[in-house]
């Protein structure tokens, strides 16, 4: 197992921005790479410079990547939240809308897999209502806000719950906002394999799957085919990775 990264020398610029920006990139590739435990040190590393500088927007920005790129996927919910929700009331302390929007997107998420169902609807409803106030009702990110109600419906249904149709419903959405993304801007692979992925996971995952269809398809045609897609998806596009920031 590859050990961790210990930057003993931070990278020598003159500029402390420049040296957190480029933690947070090396921080990125490794989260992207698929080891995002080695990515934690990095972006704490980044974040650190950005207190000291007082630099409230970066930090906002890094606080988020270290909390849904590095310690969500390895599970460190506690310290993801407690992130998150700093990132948020940074954001809205500086009023940018927008990042305040993707972490209330990811503390939805987080909330979903913690079981707290109507928080994590709550927190996601108020991450689309803040990116629809910016005009992004068809962007990238919106359809991310639907996959993530989708996965906390799938998570419920898991748990017993009645959420075959929310799931349906949200992961469809989804991939039509992935549609009109490609059409508008480029395809972006991965946010079609998580679409794809989330109706066949829903309709595999029927006790009575004969009520389900998709597209006029047989409940099991349905899921063989959408999960087709999805590792189609993973093959083309090399590992399915996590949003950036884009910073």
């Amino acid at each position: 197992m590859p050990s961790s990264p210990k930057v003993k020398t931070i990278p020598q610029f003159q500029d402390e921005g420049e040296q957190a920006w480029t933690l947070n990139a090396l921080a990125n590739s490794y989260s992207l790479n698929g080891q995002p435990a080695q990515a934690v040190p990095l972006f704490e590393q980044a974040i650190a410079i950005d207190e000291k500088q007082g630099d409230k927007k970066s930090l906002a920005i890094e606080l988020g990547n270290l909390a849904y790129m590095a310690q969500l996927p390895i599970g460190a919910l506690q310290a993801a939240e407690a992130n998150l929700r700093r990132q948020i009331a940074l954001c809205q302390e500086i009023e940018d809308e927008f990042r305040e929007a993707i972490g209330r997107q990811e503390l939805g998420r987080l909330l979903a897999y913690r079981g707290l169902w109507a928080a994590a609807a709550a927190t996601l409803d108020e991450s689309l209502e803040l990116f629809e106030k910016q005009d992004h009702v068809h962007s990238q990110s919106v359809g991310i806000s639907w996959a993530y109600r989708a996965l906390s419906a799938l998570l419920q249904l898991r748990a017993g719950e009645e959420q075959a149709v929310v799931a349906l419903v949200a992961a469809g959405r989804s991939l039509e906002l992935a549609d009109e993304v490609a059409r508008t801007y480029y395809p972006t692979p991965r946010d079609y394999v998580r679409s794809h992925w989330l109706l066949g996971a829903t309709v595999y995952t029927q006790v009575h799957p004969e009520r389900f269809s998709i597209r006029g398809r047989s409940p099991q045609s349905a899921s063989a085919h959408e999960l087709r897609w999805a590792f189609r998806g993973v093959f083309v596009s090399g590992r399915p990775t996590n949003r950036q920031d884009g910073q």
